[in-house]
Formats: structure tokens, C-alpha cells, sequence
């Protein structure tokens, strides 16, 4: 490509007389110097004259012409075409090649005196050669703009002529543009400058981590071979996100996800021979120790300044505040990296186009334009849409700071570079859709406000990620301190719209308040702290902690959709006062103190959440763009503890306790850049300290489960069991040798981590050897190369108190992250997330695998535990309890278990799944809320610059991230159902643990028998559905049987306090030896209370009821219309109770009483009737009545 004119290729501005200029002629035509008026002016010290010299000879095209001091160096004088004795320039001089009057190339600032020099070390034009490079071809033909010699300039020694005398227009093969994270999915690009067609074969792109332990480790290789530069000079590689987002096509499509969201260095080598994972600075120094290449042709690391980080590369952009910057791009193509970044929020980059050329840094106030006098309104400033109206336009702001959260002062725990202005009352527009209230961005501008200080403000209005705020001061005045504060915005998220933000969540749409104090009306609860240790973030919501949709709906693309939607218009973020990453969580107002102990947990609450509203990114794409309401003082916000840390498991009762746990990548080998024996790369702990606490907490957690059996998953796949040994070793130092064993087996699959058992010698022992299901219909369904499941692992047991023997599988299911590849597994947005097809395949492969007693025992007890990946109401659950399979958490607690929590929402993951027999004994079960519904901040884990003081391995709290199950069994079946027999009597059907099971497994005309003994107690309600049926129980068992609709007869037996309601039909119900309440409901029914003091109370209908022996009370009920007490004896202590009707005593009650055949009638007012059978008025008096509850 050739050039429109003649340019400066060399300054050489050495000691003494060694100055020479070098003049590069890339027209493509010879030129007569004299002849065409080129000339050289020198403008010496900051003056606007010039002393000119003039320039004769000719330059050929490709050729350079020399014009240099004529006492310099002999090496200078060999090259020059033209010498002078006058005096030349030193560093602070500007320089300008002319064509007559046009201007075609200059160095330095006419006008402007910079010191000493422009630029400095490194790069600077005192004491230094400069080279232009290859890739400029046009001169800087503005004169009096700002000079950067780093743009578009090469340093060389002082004194350095070697280059002299020629120039090479060489285009350099570099890095032109980049792009690495952004809101939403990433698009990322990388694009190459080079000689247009050069061919990239031998070319590769590595990245290297810069974050901690793994900075120096490849963790990007792209293969350029067989790519070539574009006749434009550019060549393309995108992900396919970043090729949708900038509607281009790529020379080479890339991953999505392929780049680091953290601090990396990313080079453009020849000849690589190294690999992903390598290690290239294995000391931690910040130097390579290996360069496994034999060219760099280029690099530049991208930065989120965080402490510690490692950047290995010449150029350096970032961070962004504290934050890692989007990406970066190349002036002009093929310039020096320009100070612009790229936006994280809007596609500006220019992925297979020209870079442009930004401008040069300088004042951007232009100075014709007079600053404003008169103050703006900030609604004016806001307007009634997302942007500004006035964006770009210099205003003055006259208002009072209610947030202080300037960089420099007192207050370290606030430091966003800036403060809020909010409009005083008076000067409030009444536009609800316009707020009164905006940050000002005043970096360092110097002067220092107080809340309550009334300022006026001269700036430009800018759109900063969504953010309407104001930048670029001229002047800040306080005009008055300790003002009253404007009123906080109410707000109540039930009443506002919603919208997008930056990450692609729903939120609530706040744009009327943005930049205000706020003050939410209703109570918020926590839900989700993932970001609490590294961001200083948590998230709320108005009303109750969200359930995953999943969990309680079938999978549904447009409920999903709706859920989602009503969930982010009542979520909102609460975030400290600064932008940086691993500040103290302390910092974050009402979480000080932080100890394990003091720590909030999600489902806390706080009652009115107060600070400025504004829309901010949090630094990474963990953290997006979003609304975030911060403390403009400490003690301002106060969190109930409304969701106490669940410190200890709820007792499930059962003669034997069978769980499932989560051990969080339980490894023995360090992640400290080892590979695991089955050389995989390890999950768990970094270091030895890390080790030891996650170790001693998970002891501390099985030590407080009490468990029989249990079933781990996420713990290290060892050919020698090593870490389970290692595990069950310590919690056998805490209770004592010989108290744990586990099941050796060894490498389970190919994965880093597998499932196992471990259990109480005391308990149980193993029956038989364990059995695996390692088929590819169950680790790779779908046929997609990989094992995506793990393998299924099934060990028999024998109780030893009871001989009775059953069998334990624990699982570990496809998670709902990273896609298996096939297309049948991609996420379908109802809900179910990715790898939903997979998981399904593999239990229904895992219920047909359990059909056949995989490990030979056949007692058809069966209990699978483990991570499924699957909410409640997904396919693979739904398949196994289709296969008969009872979700025991489902069965015990309700649709409102969760086992974990994920973006703020609660779920079950983690199950319990028992065959039918094995439920019929289950005596409870819990979800033990140990983990999901606390921080990971309290984990063992030391990054984040995390306090270690807030661990407590005496705490099992955050033993990991998802919670227990913990099953309770009876062995000895203490509620028997037993089928009439023909000769008669009954024959023993089956026996239950729970009460209620027994009942619904009873037939029409059996018999259900209550142990002595047994450990029901009070079972609250169950429901009978067999048309009639017999009950025999014995204190202390009580609780009230529900009659189905079909319900005939229902007859107790026993002592038992077991009470009766009816069903609309006709029922027949007759009393135990003890205290009952039998209600009859809608029905003609009979009711019989037998021995005791029962309560009969008919309902609805022709209702005869007999108390039997004992002081019994015959009620009448509103709409009961005839009831007939068939054995009132007054003299037994029977009474009869009309509370419901509000009498005011016995006087006015004989007014409705009437003596009739021998019965004496109580009628009603309301037309409800009691006959009490062969009673006499003279019989009844005012102590017979109950008028009042007593």
C-alpha cells in the first residue's frame, strides 16, 4: 500500500550533536525535494515561529532521505543527504515536515513546551532514537494536537544510529483487536494486523492464566495453520456469540467461552510444541521459566488489577477501574494499543474491519464553549428513558450529596470515585418516570463533600454501562453543609415493570430512581450470597425465597419464562461502597461482625433495606451490570435472623440412619498444578492448609449426621481409595478406631471424582461385593464420545440388630452445566437446563439395572442416594418414581424441600429414593440445610483474600454446597395390614414404619395393627381410602383419620386417642377403649364412642351418635339438622355442647327445649335439631350444657 506523502521514518535526538531526522518517501514515485518546496520547521521551546530549513536532492521512491546536525557522529554523517550547522532540537521541540504551506508530517506539539520531553521512559524524544513502524504509512498532519510518541513509535538506545539510512515497511504480523468479556454470553474475537495474504501456517495463539496458583498455565491454544491474513490485512477468529452480536463472518470460528474472564496474556507465536495445562511459570515469579516457541511475533495481557496477578506480555491493558476491561483494539490498525477500551455493555469493537484511530489524549473541554451558569434539574438530566436526553451536553448541577463515596477521604469502606446529588424536595419535577437523583464521577477532581452538603457541579453527561452520570468536572462548589436530606424514593417491587440488564436477567425496571436514596416498603429476604466473599454482593427478594420452577412445575418453556420473569421483577442486588474485588465482606453494612457464627444466612430478612439506587457492573461476568443498592452509612441496614443457621440435623427417628453427602471434591491431591492418580486434574483444596480445614469440617459434618450408611459423592477417583481412607481415618481418630469402614473399589470410571460408601461396623455390615453400572447406556446415553454420567455404584448391607439386609446405590448424574454436545441435550428454556435428555436416559438405564439385584441380593430393599442433577419435577425424577421409586424428601417433607440453592433459587438436586418395601419402613427424613442456606464464605477455601479467622472446623456449617439427606428407618415393622383370611381371622400382609403408609396400603375390610410399643405417637392426619376398615392401636398413638369419599366403616380398637372425620357419605365410625373425636361430616352417619371420653359431633345429615361408657359430649353444629343422642346419661358426666349457637345460659335454652315421647328436642332457632333419647326435661339441668368454650 502506498503512501500519500513523504513522512518522518527516524529521530535521533543523541548526546551532544548526534540529531538526525530520516524522511521515508512510500509515494511509489521519485521526488525532487527543492523542486516540490519540502522543508523542515522546528518550532524550538514551546514558540508558534518556526526556523525553517529548506530541503533540495531527490528521494527515490522506497528510499529515505537524511537530514542531520553536520558535527555528528561519523556513523550519522555516512547516511545523511543534507547536513547543518545551525543549532537542531532536543526533546522538547517540536518538529514539522512541510510541502510548501501543507503540512504532511510532525513530532511533538507546536505551541506547547512539555518540559523536558514528549513521552517519557521508555519511550520518550529526549535521549533517544525513535522509529516510526512498519505499519504507519500517513504522517500526523495536525501539528497542534497532543503527541504520543507510543503511538505509532519504536525506542532505541541513545546513540543508536544502526537503523539509519533505510526504513522497513515491513508489516509485522501482530495482535490488531481483542475481546474477551462482556454482559450476557461473551463475544469474543481476537483479530490479527499483518501483510495482506501472508500465510499463518506454523502460527498459533496461546493464552496464559494470570490469576494466582494457575498464572503462567496454558489455558488456550488456537492452531492457525492453514489461515492466511485477508487482502484487507486482517484476519478474524470468533466465537460464535461475538460472529452473531457484530453480524460478521469469521476467517476461523472459535468456542464460546474460549477466554478467561480473569487477568491473561495472550501470545501470537511460531512453532509452539507445548500444550493446554503446561506450566510456564512454574516458580510463581511472574516470568516464564519456558518459551515453548521459536518466534513471538506478538502479546498483550489484559488485567483486572487484582493482587497477585501475573501479566507476561509487552503491552498491558487495564484494568478498568478494578475491573477487567472488555478488550482493546490497535490504533488505526497496526498502531499501538489504544487507551480506549472496548465497551462491556455495547458491541463497539470492529472484529474484520479497520481499527479506528482515536484521538490523542488532551483537554476535552473546548475552550469557545463558556461553561454554564445556571443550574440544570437532575430530571432534566435523567429524562423519562433508560439514556440521558442531554448525554455528551456540559451542565451545571445544583443539588444535595446524599451518598459520599469519594475516593481519598476519610471513609475507606466508600470508594466508587465519586457521590450522589439528589434534587432538594422543592426542586422536584413530579414526573414519576424521571429520577431526581445522579452519580458524579470526579475521579480525583480534589474537592471533598459531605452527605448533606449543598453543591454545585460543572460537568458532561455520559451514559457509563447504562449508568446516566456526570464526568469530565470543570468545578465542584459547596455552597452549604448539614442540610436536611431530600426523601428516599419508596419503593415497592410488586408495583414496578421489569427489564433486561446486562447479564440477560429479568430485573426490575428502576430507572425512575436511579442515582436516588431509596427506601424499599416491603421486607426483602436473602437469597443468594455466591458472590458475598469476592464481591461484597447479596441478593434479595420481595415476599419468600423462590423455588427453581422445576421443582414444583413440569417442565414448560413459557411458565418458565413467565416464573422468571415475576421472580427478577422482585429481586434486587445490595452491594457495598467500592468496585474492587476481596475487600473484607465486613464491608458490606450489616454483615459486621462475620464469623461463621454471626454470619446471615439466605432466607434472613432485613424490613426496610435503605441506600442510592444506581446500575453499576460488579467486575466480572459473575457479577453483570444490574441494579444495586448500597449503604450510604455504616449501621444503616440490620438483618433479622429470621432463617437461624441450621446447626444440627432434625432426628428422623428409625432403628437405622442412611445418608447421602456431598464431600465438595474431596481430594488428597492438592490442586496445586499435580494430576491425580487416575491423571486427571484435581478439584479440591490448593493448598495444605486449605487440605486440613476442608478435612476437619467435613469430619466435624459426619460426626453430627450419626449416619449408619453413608453415600458420598465428589470425592477423589483413587486406585487405592486413598482419600476415603484418608476420611474415614479421622472421623475414626474422633470416635474411635474401628468405628467407620468403608467400600473399597477403587478407580470408579474415568472422572476425577466418583461416588462411595462408608459405614458404622457397629450397624450394619457389607453382604456380598459391590456392583457397578458402567454401561455406555448409562455414562453416555446419547453416544457422544464421553462419559457423561458417573459410574452408578451398589453395595448390599445386613443390619446386624436385625439380620434383615438391603441394598444402597449412590449416584451422580450429568450436571446441568457444560452441554454434552448432542443436540437433544441443549437447553430447551423450560426450565430443565442442559443435559436434561442425558440424565433421563440414565435412570431409567439405572431403574432397569436395579431390577436385576445387580449385587445378588434379593430382599427387595432398595435406597438410591447421590446428586441427580434433576429437580422434582424433571424428567429423569419423574422416570424413577414412574418406576416405582418413592422421592422420600418429596413423600416426608413436602414440594418445599431444596437441597441446594443456585442463583437464588432452591431446589433438590440430592435424593433419597427407596422401592416401595424399603418406604414402607422409612420413619422420617431430613434435609439437613447445613450447606445451601449458607455463605461460601465459611467454607474451607482461602482464595478470595479471605479472612481465615471466619472458619470454624468445629461448625459443620458450609461443609460443602449441597445438604444432606438423612433417612430414618425402622426395621422392625411396628404397623402391620393384615386381608381377611377365609376360615376366618386375618393373614398378615406386610408390614410399615409409618402409620400413614399402612393406611394407604389397607384394602376394603382389612385390618391395620399398631405394635405395642411403637413409636408413632402423634401421627396428625392420614387418610383412609379403603371403604371400611379396622384400626387397632394403643396409646400413646393419637391423631385424626380422614375418611376418603368411599370411606363406609371405620372401627377402632384398642386404647388409643385416635380421633374421626368424616366424608360427605354415610359412615359408620365406631370408638377405641379411649378418648375419641368422632365427627361424622355431611352425611347420615352413626357414630360409637365405646369406653372413654369421647366427643361426638354428627355434621351435617340424619346422624345417630352413642357415647358409650365414660363422660362424653354430644355437640351440635351449625347446618346440623337432626341428631340423635341415642345414650345421654347425665349421670355418667355426659354433656351436651351448643356453644356454636350462643346461648346466654340454661334460661334461654328452655325456650327451644320441648318434651316429646319420652325424648326431650332442642330446636334451633336456625332449624338445627338434637333428640336426646328417652330423657325427661326434669333430667336435664344448667351444668348438662356447655354454653361457652371452656
Amino acid at each position: 500500500m502506498a503512501s500519500s506523502d513523504l513522512i518522518f521514518s527516524e529521530y535521533v535526538e543523541g548526546s551532544s550533536s548526534n540529531k538526525a531526522l530520516e524522511i521515508y518517501n512510500g509515494t511509489g514515485a521519485a521526488i525532487d525535494l527543492a523542486a516540490a518546496g519540502y522543508a523542515i520547521d522546528i518550532y524550538f521551546n514551546g514558540n508558534t515561529t518556526a526556523t525553517r530549513f529548506a530541503l533540495t536532492g531527490t528521494v527515490a521512491a522506497g528510499d529515505v532521505y537524511v537530514f542531520a546536525h553536520a558535527s555528528a557522529d561519523p556513523a550519522i554523517l555516512a547516511e545523511a543527504d543534507q547536513t547543518t550547522g545551525s543549532g537542531l532540537f532536543n526533546g522538547d521541540d517540536a518538529i514539522v515536515l512541510v510541502r510548501g504551506e501543507t503540512v504532511v508530517d510532525s513530532i511533538g506539539q507546536v505551541g506547547v513546551d512539555p518540559g523536558s520531553e514528549w513521552g517519557g521512559d521508555p519511550l520518550g524524544t529526549q535521549d533517544m532514537t525513535l522509529r516510526r513502524d512498519a505499519g504507519v504509512l500517513e504522517g500526523d498532519t495536525d501539528p497542534a494536537d497532543a503527541f504520543d510518541p507510543t503511538q505509532g513509535w519504536t525506542a532505541s538506545a541513545t546513540d543508536d544510529f544502526s537503523g539509519l539510512g533505510s526504513h522497513d515497511t515491513t508489516v509485522p504480523l501482530m495482535i490488531n483487536e481483542i475481546q474477551v468479556s462482556t454482559s450476557g454470553s461473551d463475544w469474543e474475537f481476537v483479530e490479527l494486523h499483518g501483510a495482506a495474504g501472508a500465510s499463518l501456517d506454523g502460527w498459533s495463539l496461546i493464552g496464559l492464566d494470570g490469576d494466582g496458583a494457575d498464572a503462567g498455565t496454558i489455558d488456550l491454544a488456537i492452531d492457525l495453520t492453514g489461515q492466511s491474513i485477508g487482502a484487507d490485512g486482517l484476519f478474524l477468529a470468533a466465537s460464535p456469540t461475538a460472529q452473531s452480536t457484530y453480524s460478521v463472518t469469521a476467517d476461523l470460528g472459535i468456542a464460546d467461552n474460549s477466554f478467561e474472564n480473569g487477568t491473561s496474556s495472550y501470545f501470537l507465536v511460531h512453532g509452539f510444541t507445548g500444550a493446554v495445562g503446561d506450566d510456564l511459570d512454574a516458580q510463581d515469579d511472574g516470568a516464564l521459566d519456558s518459551t515453548p516457541w521459536d518466534t513471538l511475533a506478538d502479546s498483550v495481557a489484559l488485567t483486572d488489577g487484582g493482587a497477585g496477578d501475573a501479566t507476561y506480555a509487552a503491552a498491558v491493558i487495564g484494568p478498568d477501574g478494578s475491573f477487567l476491561p472488555s478488550g482493546g483494539f490497535r490504533d488505526g490498525d497496526g498502531g499501538a494499543w489504544s487507551e480506549t477500551l472496548l465497551d462491556f455493555s455495547t458491541p463497539d469493537g470492529t472484529p474484520g474491519a479497520p481499527n479506528p484511530a482515536t484521538e490523542d489524549p488532551g483537554d476535552p473541554d473546548d475552550p469557545d464553549t463558556p461553561a454554564p451558569t445556571e443550574p440544570t434539574l437532575i430530571s432534566a438530566v435523567q429524562g423519562a428513558g433508560a439514556a440521558s436526553p442531554l448525554e455528551g451536553q456540559q451542565v451545571m448541577l445544583r443539588a444535595v450529596v446524599t451518598g459520599d463515596f469519594q475516593n481519598g477521604d476519610a471513609d475507606d469502606s466508600r470508594n466508587l470515585g465519586g457521590f450522589y446529588l439528589q434534587e432538594e424536595d422543592a426542586d422536584a419535577d413530579g414526573d414519576a418516570r424521571t429520577s431526581e437523583g445522579i452519580f458524579v464521577y470526579d475521579g480525583a477532581f480534589g474537592t471533598d463533600v459531605q452527605v448533606g452538603d449543598v453543591v454545585s457541579v460543572v460537568g458532561t453527561v455520559s451514559e457509563y454501562f447504562g449508568l446516566t452520570e456526570l464526568t469530565a468536572l470543570s468545578s465542584v462548589t459547596v455552597e452549604s453543609s448539614g442540610n436536611a436530606l431530600p426523601t428516599a424514593a419508596a419503593i415497592d417491587l410488586s408495583t414496578v415493570g421489569t427489564m433486561v440488564d446486562a447479564g440477560g436477567d429479568v430485573v426490575p425496571d428502576l430507572e425512575f430512581a436511579e442515582g436516588m436514596l431509596v427506601s424499599f416498603t416491603e421486607s426483602l429476604t436473602i437469597t443468594e450470597m455466591f458472590n458475598l466473599d469476592r464481591f461484597n454482593e447479596i441478593r434479595l427478594v420481595q415476599g419468600d425465597r423462590p423455588m427453581q420452577y422445576t421443582q414444583t412445575h413440569a417442565p414448560d418453556a413459557a411458565g418458565y419464562a413467565a416464573y422468571l420473569e415475576e421472580v427478577g421483577q422482585h429481586s434486587i442486588t445490595y452491594d457495598d461502597g467500592l468496585s474492587v474485588q476481596n475487600a473484607p465482606i465486613t464491608n458490606l453494612d450489616g454483615f459486621d461482625p462475620f464469623t461463621t457464627a454471626t454470619a446471615p444466612s439466605m432466607g434472613d430478612t432485613i424490613g426496610t433495606l435503605t441506600g442510592v439506587l444506581d446500575y453499576q457492573w460488579g467486575g466480572e461476568s459473575s457479577s453483570p451490570t444490574t441494579w444495586r443498592v448500597r449503604a450510604t452509612s455504616d449501621g444503616e441496614n440490620v438483618f433479622e435472623d429470621t432463617n437461624p443457621a441450621d446447626t444440627s440435623p432434625q432426628e428422623v427417628g428409625g432403628d437405622l440412619r442412611i445418608a447421602s453427602l456431598n464431600v465438595l471434591n474431596f481430594f488428597t491431591t492438592l490442586d496445586d498444578g499435580s494430576l491425580t492418580a487416575n491423571g486427571q486434574e484435581p478439584r479440591g483444596a490448593n493448598t495444605p492448609e486449605e487440605y486440613q480445614r476442608q478435612l476437619d469440617k467435613l469430619v466435624t459434618t459426619l460426626v453430627e449426621m450419626d449416619a449408619d450408611v453413608v453415600g458420598l459423592v465428589e470425592i477423589e477417583n483413587d486406585p487405592n481409595s486413598t482419600p476415603l481412607a484418608t476420611l474415614v481415618a479421622a472421623l475414626n481418630a474422633e470416635l474411635g478406631v474401628g468405628t467407620y469402614d468403608y467400600v473399597n473399589t477403587g478407580t470408579l470410571g474415568g472422572d476425577a471424582i466418583t461416588g462411595a460408601f462408608i459405614y458404622r461396623t457397629s450397624a450394619v455390615e457389607t453382604r456380598g461385593g459391590f456392583a457397578t453400572l458402567e454401561t455406555e447406556a448409562f455414562l453416555d446415553p446419547l453416544g457422544t464420545g464421553s462419559d457423561l454420567n458417573r459410574p452408578a455404584l451398589a453395595q448390599s448391607f445386613r443390619d446386624l440388630e436385625t439380620g434383615k439386609s438391603f441394598t444402597a446405590v449412590v449416584n451422580h448424574l450429568k450436571s446441568k452445566g457444560s452441554l454434552s454436545g448432542d443436540a437433544a441435550d441443549a437447553d430447551q428454556g423450560d426450565g430443565a437446563g442442559n443435559n436434561n435428555a442425558t440424565r433421563l436416559a440414565a435412570a431409567l438405564a439405572l431403574a432397569d439395572w436395579l431390577e436385576s439385584a445387580p449385587t445378588g441380593e434379593k430382599s427387595g430393599r432398595t435406597i438410591m442416594l447421590g446428586d441427580y442433577n434433576s429437580y422434582a419435577m424433571e424428567d429423569p425424577v419423574q422416570a424413577l418414581v414412574d418406576a416405582g421409586y418413592v422421592d422420600l424428601a418429596r413423600e416426608f417433607i413436602g414440594e418445599e424441600a431444596w437441597s441446594y440453592v443456585f442463583d437464588g433459587y432452591t431446589g433438590t438436586l440430592d435424593y433419597a429414593f427407596a422401592n416401595e418395601r424399603w418406604a414402607s419402613l422409612v420413619a422420617g427424613v431430613t434435609e439437613w440445610h447445613v450447606n445451601s442456606d449458607e455463605a461460601d464464605a465459611l467454607d474451607y477455601n482461602t482464595d478470595y483474600g479471605r479472612d481465615p479467622d471466619i472458619f470454624d472446623a468445629a461448625s459443620a456449617l458450609r461443609n460443602s454446597d449441597h445438604d444432606p439427606v438423612i433417612v430414618g428407618i425402622n426395621l422392625v415393622a411396628d404397623v402391620r395390614i393384615a386381608a381377611p383370611a377365609e376360615g376366618g381371622g386375618y393373614d398378615r400382609v406386610d408390614g410399615f414404619a409409618r402409620f400413614d403408609r399402612a393406611l394407604a396400603a389397607a384394602q376394603d375390610g382389612w385390618r391395620v395393627n399398631v405394635d405395642d410399643g411403637a413409636a408413632i405417637g402423634d401421627f396428625g392426619t392420614a387418610n383412609v381410602t379403603a371403604e371400611a376398615l379396622i384400626v387397632r392401636a394403643d396409646a400413646p398413638v393419637s391423631g385424626t383419620l380422614v375418611l376418603g369419599a368411599g370411606v363406609v366403616e371405620i372401627r377402632l380398637r384398642g386404647e388409643s386417642g385416635i380421633d374421626v372425620l368424616g366424608s360427605e357419605g354415610a359412615n359408620l365410625v365406631v370408638g377405641s377403649h379411649g378418648d375419641n373425636v368422632l365427627e361424622g361430616g355431611a352425611g347420615d352417619d352413626r357414630l360409637m364412642g365405646r369406653d372413654g371420653a369421647d366427643l361426638l359431633a354428627g355434621g351435617a345429615g340424619f346422624d345417630i351418635l352413642r357415647g358409650g361408657d365414660g363422660a362424653d359430649i354430644f355437640r351440635l353444629d351449625l347446618g346440623a339438622e337432626i341428631d340423635v343422642a341415642a345414650d345421654f346419661d347425665a349421670g355418667e358426666g355426659d354433656r351436651i355442647d351448643l356453644t356454636a349457637f350462643g346461648y346466654a345460659g340454661f334460661e334461654a335454652l328452655q325456650e327451644d327445649m320441648a318434651e316429646r315421647h319420652g325424648n326431650v328436642v332442642i330446636a334451633t332457632d336456625s332449624g338445627e335439631v338434637l333428640r336426646l333419647r328417652d330423657t325427661a326435661l326434669s333430667d336435664l339441668h344448667a351444668e348438662d350444657f356447655l354454653f361457652a368454650i371452656a
